[in-house]
């Protein structure tokens, strides 16, 4: 199962039986004497530990007040900013469950969350007030819209919270499996599952996490732009930072990727979080000289994380070429967190997620479910006692018994184990192209049409075919400076019959503007599917 062997902190994974996730990433810094190291940094704002438990308290006595207490469940919906954390962290400390929801989601999308998860209240911005109104007529059980960002009619000013008075307000005593959040997925293949996790999360995958993957240690400062509902963001860009104590660093606006060199520089970050795409348009921006990393700006920058879909080995090696900093890759899901990862300071193998976290038990099992050898494709396979693995999809019986059998998880991931315990993803397992009787992994054709310099992304699928199943596609992405044409299809098309066998490459070659993703910049295939065979992508094709 290829677990890494390395040495592991005393208390790893010991989960003790009252906890309680606000006072793990919070409180005890207090108690232990850190009130005043600083916890957020926001723009020009510095936040310390001291500051955030005081707030916290604040907001938990303004929910009481609501009504919001133990059990009860509210929405989050916005952006990433302070408030946003305190709201999140008041609720878990009084036994309440913040719902993590992406602010993007439409009205429809939207509505079944605040039904699905029984929100009492929603917090969210002012720019994002429509699709609320839209749906409050319809959700009953929604008391209270609490906006953080000023004052509307029939809305809550947040900062009204300032006003509370905290000095009752104890911390209800959760233990390890009681519920503490939900996070609802971006609802690609159907509405969105409601994901619950309870307070031993943050024991389960914050040890491997803080300790192992990223070594976080005094002085680091930590950036993953997505928002704190995409499951990644949530652990490496907040959680995990502050239950090993160290500053999270949010951005105060939207991410860009032409300045993203100039925020890590400016604010002196040392932990860089983020997905594939977005490292290749950071480089794509970048002009490429080679100047070192202190001349960049960049000699506070010690690592960087890769995570939501693997990274290419191209967009690895020129990023450490480029900045001189290890870009390490992990594989995980929102039911857990990763799963397997590579670790700040073992080798790496380019193109592979690492090795199983240790303490994990991680196994690739055939349709069957029995495990497959070494070298062998088999389905991801999680036993369930996996210390951070989710209890329960909200409201959905069925689909947990689809994913729970015999006392295993499984993921829908596909990969395989080299001789070494590497693991090599493959695919979703939804997402593979049969061909001629061939199995084609999309991954494997998307990463070989980056290693032409023009490609920026790229996005492969399967079109049904009467003849050989189905014929391969790639719908690509160029960098600025490039344009489309047959000649360049024809290029791209080339190096893939030089790189991969012959039955792999595509048989058309499309270039869009765009490809269709989910909030958390995954590639939605099934999209791209449905826009191919409907012939509404609207780029430049070309057919061999």
């Amino acid at each position: 199962m290829g677990n890494w062997d390395v040495p592991l902190p005393e208390d790893y994974l010991k989960i003790p039986p009252a906890l309680n996730m606000a006072e793990a990433v919070c409180d005890r810094w207090v108690a232990e004497g850190r009130g005043g190291d600083t916890a957020i940094v926001f723009g020009s704002e510095r936040i310390t530990f001291e500051t955030l438990h005081d707030r916290m308290r604040r907001c938990a006595r303004f929910f009481l007040d609501l009504g919001i207490g133990p059990g009860d469940t509210y929405v989050i919906r916005s952006p990433n900013h302070p408030g946003y954390v305190v709201a999140v962290l008041a609720g878990l400390r009084i036994g309440a469950v913040p719902v993590l929801s992406n602010s993007l989601l439409g009205p429809k999308e939207l509505g079944h969350v605040i039904d699905n998860s029984d929100a009492r209240a929603i917090l969210t911005t002012r720019d994002r007030i429509e699709a609320v109104e839209a749906v409050r007529p319809d959700c009953p059980r929604l008391e209270h819209v609490i906006l953080f960002d000023g004052e509307l009619p029939g809305a809550l000013p947040f900062d009204g919270f300032l006003a509370a008075e905290p000095a009752e307000v104890e911390r209800f005593r959760t233990g390890p499996e009681d519920r503490a959040y939900m996070l609802y997925t971006s609802g690609t293949t159907g509405p969105p599952k409601g994901i619950v996790h309870v307070h031993r999360w943050i024991v389960g995958t914050g040890d491997p996490v803080g300790d192992l993957m990223l070594k976080l240690r005094p002085g680091d400062l930590s950036w993953n732009p997505a928002e704190f509902s995409f499951m990644y963001a949530w652990g490496h860009g907040l959680m995990h930072c502050l239950y090993k104590g160290t500053t999270v660093f949010i951005h105060p606006g939207r991410f860009d990727p032409a300045r993203a060199i100039q925020v890590i520089a400016e604010n002196r970050i040392t932990v860089f979080s983020t997905v594939p795409t977005a490292y290749r348009m950071i480089l794509a921006g970048e002009d490429g000289e080679a100047e070192t990393s202190s001349a960049r700006g960049l000699d506070a920058l010690r690592l960087c994380v890769s995570s939501g879909e693997t990274l290419p080995p191209e967009t690895y090696r020129e990023w450490k070429e480029r900045f001189g900093c290890d870009i390490i890759d992990g594989l995980g899901v929102s039911e857990l967190q990763k799963f397997c990862c590579n670790l700040d300071g073992e080798p790496i193998k380019p193109g592979s997620t690492g090795k199983t976290i240790p303490g994990y038990v991680m196994e690739l099992h055939d349709d069957d479910g029995k495990p497959v050898p070494d070298g062998e494709v088999g389905r991801v396979a999680l036993r369930e006692d996996c210390p951070g693995l989710f209890v329960e999809y909200r409201k959905m019986p069925d689909r947990w018994a689809e994913n729970h059998i015999n006392g295993w998880y499984y993921t829908g991931d596909l990969g395989r184990f080299d001789e070494d315990g590497y693991f090599w993803y493959l695919s979703r397992k939804d997402d593979l192209i049969k061909s001629r009787g061939y199995l084609i992994s999309p991954k494997e054709v998307e990463e070989t049409c980056l290693e032409h310099p023009g490609v920026l992304e790229a996005g492969v699928i399967g079109l049904p075919d009467p003849e050989i199943g189905f014929r391969v596609k790639a719908c690509v992405i160029l960098k600025p400076a490039w344009s489309p044409g047959e000649a360049l299809a024809r290029e791209v098309r080339d190096l893939l019959r030089e790189r991969i066998a012959l039955y792999k490459v595509p048989k058309i070659i499309e270039f869009l503007p765009d490809l269709p993703k989910t909030s958390t910049g995954k590639i939605r295939r099934n999209v791209l599917r449905d826009q191919s065979v409907n012939e509404e992508a609207g780029g430049h094709r070309y057919e061999f």
